[in-house]
């Protein structure tokens, strides 16, 4: 193909000297991803001159991918190529920091499908579009070039050895930042990590670094040695054990603590009297804005994230394959009934996958339920859960542990929003896009805050009815993406966005002292103060903290057990599953359908347990279906035969199959199941 004169004369540059370019392009990119990640025009020259070597090693991070195109004979589709996927990150970033708070990792690449359904809530339908023609016009753009481009003569000595220099040297300056501290290993707080180290190197850690690092002396014999030791505590008893329930509140804090804001009045009465009462303090949360996943980790099993890979999130990855034991499986073991709830997807963060692997035997997710009140932006109401909750601790004979994901404070918060006549008015906000998303949140949390005292009055009057006590747990999952720059919000407690509140209410003294914590202490402290420890020696996580509590030998011995448990040989369980065979089902009750009848309108199946998420498979395709009642689906306009065979499905707005009920054949004017 012939080149235009001035094109000729870039392209032999661009072949006599392509490394200065290859850093020019690099440099640049890094100086906009750092700016759109700072969400400021000159965000990433202020980084460059603030974190010079977290700058540079962000910039050989992108050099060195950048290098590839090198080694390939069309070296500038593949240029345009790379730079467009960085700065499309770098882009998703920014809008991401915007929404939520918490920046992008490669794990929301991991639950995209996921997502989907709630992109109604972040994005209009033209900024969809908008998205849609932006992604085809980039691909048209890449196509186009990759056929006009010129192909350059690939010289091994010289290409390969400027690949490999790139490569040198940024291992030599990773290696020289992590010495002098100017980069971690280790990104415990991811969004801090993101400010001090920058997108290019957190991000790459997020998406190249997992699991558990193998302990240095990791054998049988010294997993069993530690195992032997943490079981000289003894077994916890079944007998006369309290009811458990935990609820983790979406999004949910004392908005007070934000300096500078008023309100008409307490936007959460009911909490603040629970923390005045009962055992309370603050809760160290792992993330800002997002990451309900890992919170509910750290809390159920006890295992801090920071031994885990950069912003990994464990339900993502290694729990969707292999069991842990968690607080679930340890009552589990003292024969309590283990309960799982979630007014909000089943799928989110593969949590129908992920919750028999931590010991619990139902999971009852909002596909499973029935009369769902939803607020004005379409979450469920937190209020649906405490039927449910009591639904779950009726289902036992003995003790009952329910762990309960409320959704109702999820984001996105409206600019839009207008406060009614009864609402509380917030003051202090100038902004009125901020002014109306601080109003919502606040009405939203006082009507979480009156599901508290509902949920604990029917908590109390079922303990005076059985006559069994009852803990339940209280604690906000992570503070609101609010469009708050937290870097510079103070708080008017001294506190900082990472610290969360809980509450430990009980029908009976627990003996437990106020005390600030971390997520991963909250559970371990309540068990111990219960003398709840995991039947025939399981539950060594938790007997790791009444162990070694606060001392340095904490963490080296739950990475020990958490790697042999996750990633090893199990040799502390006998090489064993850690939690024993689980006999795990979605929903508390199971779906049935007793009958089918022909109408005018089609073929109206009746039954149990039917929810407006039920499909219906007739024979071997999915027809219309119209939710009822729980006892009734209509099938518009379908007839029924004789050897029919009918199935009802619960599946996800992502289109995931949660579970489904025995199939039912048609017999003439009977039918069978």
């Amino acid at each position: 193909m012939e080149l235009h004169e001035s094109e000729q004369k870039y392209a032999d540059f661009f072949d006599r000297a392509p490394v200065p370019i290859l850093i020019l392009f690099a440099c640049v990119l890094n100086l906009l991803i750092e700016s759109m990640a700072r969400q400021r025009i000159f965000g990433g020259f202020v980084y460059l001159f603030e974190k010079p070597l977290p700058f540079l090693l962000g910039m050989l991070l992108i050099l060195t991918t950048l290098s590839v195109s090198l080694l390939v004979r069309r070296r500038v589709p593949v240029l345009l190529l790379i730079s467009s996927a960085w700065l499309l990150l770098g882009i998703i970033n920014a809008v991401v920091i915007g929404m939520r708070a918490a920046p992008l990792s490669g794990i929301d690449f991991a639950i995209l499908r996921s997502c989907l359904p709630i992109v109604k809530v972040y994005l209009t339908w033209w900024q969809v579009v908008l998205i849609a023609v932006g992604l085809v016009g980039l691909v048209f753009l890449l196509v186009r070039v990759f056929k006009k481009a010129r192909r350059y003569r690939v010289h091994l000595g010289r290409e390969g050895s400027a690949f490999l220099a790139t490569v040198l040297s940024l291992i030599t300056v990773y290696m020289l930042s992590v010495r002098v501290g100017a980069v971690s290993a280790k990104l415990p707080e991811l969004m801090n990590a993101y400010d001090e180290y920058g997108f290019v190197y957190c991000f790459s850690m997020s998406v190249l670094d997992r699991g558990v690092t193998e302990p240095e002396h990791y054998s049988e014999n010294d997993a069993n040695a530690l195992a032997n030791t943490l079981r000289k505590s003894g077994d916890g008893s079944a007998a006369d054990r309290p009811d458990i329930v935990v609820v983790q509140l979406e999004s949910f804090f004392d908005a007070k603590r934000l300096d500078g804001m008023a309100y008409s009045e307490n936007p959460v009465p009911v909490f603040d009297a629970l923390m005045e009462t009962y055992p309370s303090g603050r809760l160290r949360v792992p993330l800002v804005g997002a990451g309900t996943a890992n919170t509910e980790f750290e809390v159920l099993t006890g295992i801090p994230l920071e031994i885990f890979g950069a912003g990994e999130y464990p339900y993502t990855t290694i729990l969707r394959e292999e069991s842990c034991e968690s607080a679930a499986s340890i009552c589990r073991s003292l024969g309590y009934g283990t309960h799982a709830l979630h007014n909000n997807s089943g799928s989110f963060y593969f949590r129908h996958e992920v919750y028999g692997n931590l010991g619990f035997s139902t999971f009852t997710p909002l596909e499973y339920m029935n009369d769902v009140e939803l607020n004005s932006l379409g979450w469920a109401k937190d209020s649906t859960l405490t039927s449910f909750i009591g639904d779950c601790l009726d289902a036992e004979d003995g003790p009952g542990f329910v762990f309960a994901v409320s959704v109702q404070g999820h984001g996105l918060y409206p600019t839009d929003y207008e406060p009614g006549e009864d609402d509380i008015l917030v003051y202090g906000v100038e902004d009125e896009d901020q002014l109306s998303r601080m109003s919502y949140y606040v009405n939203e949390i006082h009507d979480m805050d009156a599901f508290l005292a509902e949920l604990t009055e029917f908590l109390e009057r079922r303990s005076e009815r059985t006559g069994r006590e009852c803990v339940l747990v209280l604690y906000g999952d992570h503070l609101p993406s609010l469009s708050l720059d937290y870097d510079e919000v103070t708080f008017t407690d001294g506190s900082d966005a990472f610290d969360s509140e809980y509450v430990i209410w009980s029908t009976a003294d627990l003996g437990l002292e106020n005390a600030d914590l971390e997520t991963w202490q909250l559970m371990p402290r309540l068990f111990s103060a219960l003398g709840l420890r995991g039947a025939d020696g399981s539950g060594l996580v938790y007997r790791c903290h009444e162990k070694y509590g606060n001392t340095r030998s904490f963490l080296s011995s739950v990475s020990m057990i958490g790697y042999d448990m996750l990633y090893g040989e199990r040799y502390a369980w006998g090489g064993k599953n850690p939690i024993g065979e689980v006999d795990f089902r979605m929903g508390l009750c199971n779906i049935v359908i007793t009958s089918a009848e022909e109408t005018e309108d089609g073929v109206v199946l009746h039954g149990e347990n039917f929810t407006p998420s039920s499909s219906v498979r007739k024979n071997r395709w999915y027809t219309k279906t119209e939710f009822v009642s729980p006892g009734e689906l209509l099938l518009p306009g379908e007839d029924l035969s004789e050897g029919d065979v009918f199935t009802v499905v619960q599946r996800s707005e992502d289109f995931v199959t949660l579970g489904s009920c025995e199939p039912f054949t048609v017999r003439g004017d009977t039918a069978e199941s």
